[in-house]
């Protein structure tokens, strides 16, 4: 639940029965959890790529194709990521540009 110390500045703070603002916390709320998504992923991310590495660090294989394959499962994990991430992102744009809409046209009022 989000506290007033949550709720950023700026944005309107009426009563909870007010349509647009209950949408701008949900909204606030999302941005919040969108953000730890992206953290997540990206060290996600970095743990992939560094099993990755892993392999370069050793000897010549035994079985050269089964770590081939294995690798390319691992760059495939990554691009996967990298576009969880690119979502998450777009969403947080389009959630902060409603978002900041929403603030400026309860300026206006």
């Amino acid at each position: 639940m989000l506290s007033s110390d949550d709720w950023p500045r700026g944005l309107p703070s009426c009563s909870w029965g007010d349509g647009e603002e209950l949408q701008s916390r949900k909204n606030w709320k999302r941005l919040q959890e969108i953000s730890i998504k992206i953290l997540r992923v990206e060290e996600e991310k970095l743990q992939s790529e560094q099993r990755l590495g892993l392999f370069w660090e050793h000897f010549p294989p035994l079985d050269p194709e089964a770590v081939a394959n294995m690798m390319q499962s691992i760059w495939n994990y990554i691009r996967d990521l990298e576009g969880q991430k690119e979502a998450f992102l777009q969403e947080q744009r389009e959630l902060t540009a409603r978002v900041a809409r929403i603030a400026s046209d309860s300026h206006r009022e």
